[in-house]
């Protein structure tokens, strides 16, 4: 379990992982920005694998697309999201 509150990047607000599967539980992404992706922005050019269980994005703004969450290529997997005003 993470708490990502309140950070601001270029691509993925939250975190930007580069050609890596990413694995998350009960975490909570609450008011991250970035141009693209607000709270997360995946970037992966071979198969990668994006699981997150139970976690919360809430106010994440991206100025371009992707408000809490931006996948380009591979779908991502939610197991019961909540997501709030992003």
């Amino acid at each position: 379990m993470f708490d990502y509150l309140g950070n601001s990047e270029v691509y993925g607000g939250a975190i930007q992982s580069k050609n890596s599967n990413v694995s998350l539980n009960n975490s909570v992404f609450d008011n991250n920005f970035a141009s693209t992706g607000g709270a997360v922005g995946p970037e992966c050019i071979s198969d990668c694998l994006y699981y997150y269980g139970n976690d919360t994005f809430s106010n994440n703004v991206a100025v371009i697309e992707g408000g809490a969450y931006y996948y380009p290529r591979f779908r991502p997997t939610f197991v019961n999201p909540h997501f709030l005003n992003n």
